[in-house]
């Protein structure tokens, strides 16, 4: 697997699928069956023009912690309310979902 990514894309059959091209990544999400494929367009936010889509207090907590766990922590409550995601940590060779932060609550 690459080196980051959660261990359950090792497996062939859930490996990413790294695009080159902006086309490659709008025809794959246009024309194939993707629903359990992950796509990768590695600088895609800029190959898209997408850098202002992110609010703005997300993009400087990204570019300004050094880890994911601070960058969530840095983050304005009311932000933190209106974000859907999941956090996995990966290591030791084991998978998990990080379900509170760092003080301990949801």
């Amino acid at each position: 697997a690459t080196a980051g990514w959660p261990l359950s894309l090792a497996d062939d059959a859930r490996r990413p699928n790294v695009l080159s091209t902006p086309r490659e990544f709008v025809e794959a999400l246009c024309t194939s069956a993707h629903v359990d494929t992950l796509f990768v367009l590695p600088g895609g936010v800029s190959l898209l023009e997408q850098e202002e889509a992110l609010p703005r207090e997300l993009r400087e907590a990204v570019q300004q912690q050094p880890t994911v766990r601070k960058m969530l922590d840095s983050l304005p409550d009311e932000m933190l309310c209106r974000l859907r995601g999941r956090v996995y940590l990966c290591g030791g060779g084991e998978e998990e979902e990080l379900k509170e932060g760092s003080d301990g609550e949801r």
